[in-house]
Formats: structure tokens, sequence, C-alpha cells
């Protein structure tokens, strides 16, 4: 168990954290996420339903991979592309609409499209993309018990959903994870 090895399970477990959640709210509110997509103006209305359950689809099959340590290579610069392709499409949306849009968490965001806040969401994108680029040059995945972080933020989002799903616990109000 080293710095390194420690350092890398932490991003990673980030990063599956963030795709996971992301995912399993998308698909569980995929009608809130279309209607964003809509309002966003950039993907055509017959293929948005099919694209968020493939963009759902490929988060959480990373989120899996970071979490396994499969192909570490692969996996990071597919994560790191997926996250260059969301700056992108924000950026996409900004011009667009004059606002920021998202409807990644199952919920539609609205904020005006000023610069600081475009550079912002950008920056943002690109710093996951980096970590994700930097998983790559870390080397493989510790073993035990260093990994379990990665099991725990792999299994976060899943709790999270059956949790909100299940009546009397507080979640038959909750809209998104």
């Amino acid at each position: 168990m080293s710095a390194v090895g420690i350092l890398r399970t932490l991003i990673a477990s980030y990063l599956i954290a963030t795709l996971g959640a992301t995912a399993l709210a998308k698909f569980k509110n995929r009608r809130v996420s279309s209607v964003g997509i809509l309002r966003e103006k950039v993907i055509p209305a017959r293929v948005a339903p099919a694209i968020i359950i493939t963009v759902a689809l490929a988060e959480f099959l990373l989120a899996t991979l970071l979490m396994l340590g499969a192909e570490p290579v692969a996996t990071g610069f597919a994560a790191a592309a997926l996250f260059v392709l969301f700056a992108g499409y924000r950026l996409m949306v900004a011009v667009r609409t004059r606002s920021l849009m998202c409807s990644c968490a199952g919920t539609i965001r609205t904020d005006p499209a000023s610069l600081p806040a475009v550079v912002g969401a950008i920056l943002a994108c690109l710093i996951m993309a980096a970590l994700a680029c930097m998983l790559v040059f870390l080397g493989q995945p510790d073993g035990y018990p260093v990994n379990l972080l990665a099991i725990a933020a792999w299994t976060a989002p899943l709790a999270s959903l059956v949790m909100s799903a299940r009546p009397g616990l507080g979640g038959s109000n909750i809209d998104n994870l």
C-alpha cells in the first residue's frame, strides 16, 4: 500500500461515485432528463431517450470498470473522453441557449451563461477528464484493503437508489439521487 496507490484509489473512487450517481439518476429520471435535453436544443428529440440510456450505460460501465480495476488504461482514457465530450456539449448548450443547463442528475437546472459560469462548468469537466487521465499514469490499482473504498464508492449510488425507492424511508418525495 503506497501513497500513490492511495491517491489512485481516491481519484478512482471520486470518479466511480460521480459516474455511478449520474448514470443511475439518468435511468431513474429518464423522462426529466429527456425534457432537459430537448430544452438544450443540441440533440434531436427523437434520439434523446436513446442518448440518455446510452450515456447512462456508458457511465455505469465505466464506474464498474474503474471499481474493478479492469483495463485501467482503456478505462481511464474512455472516462476522460466522456468528460471532454461533456465539456464540449456544455459549451454548445451555453452558446445555443445563453444558459448553462444540466439534467445529469435527473433534475433540470438552468443558470445564466455568464463567462465565469461557462468557464467554471467547462473547467469542472476538464478537471474530471484530467483525473481520469491521471489514473492511467498512476499504475495498477492497489488491492485489499484500499480497494474497499472503490467498492464503497460504487455501492453508494446503488444504495441511495434502493433507499429512495423504499416507502417510509423518506424516499417517496425524492426526485433524484
